[in-house]
């Protein structure tokens, strides 16, 4: 398996999704599924950038 796309592309902007990818690059490597899994996890619940977070309401007012 490989970083999920979402980890590799936003690394440029981001120093915790450039850790997390780093992480579970060094998981995969170590072959450590369980730390991977982690990563992924992490990763997905890691926040979208330029989305607002869901529950807040950015319609002008």
């Amino acid at each position: 398996m490989t970083a999920s796309p979402r980890a590799r592309d936003a690394t440029v902007e981001c120093a915790g999704c450039a850790e997390l990818a780093r992480a579970l690059a060094v998981a995969l490597k170590a072959g450590d599924r369980s730390r991977a899994t982690d990563c992924r996890v992490l990763i997905r619940r890691h926040p979208d950038h330029g989305v607002p977070p869901v529950g807040t309401d950015d319609r002008p007012q």
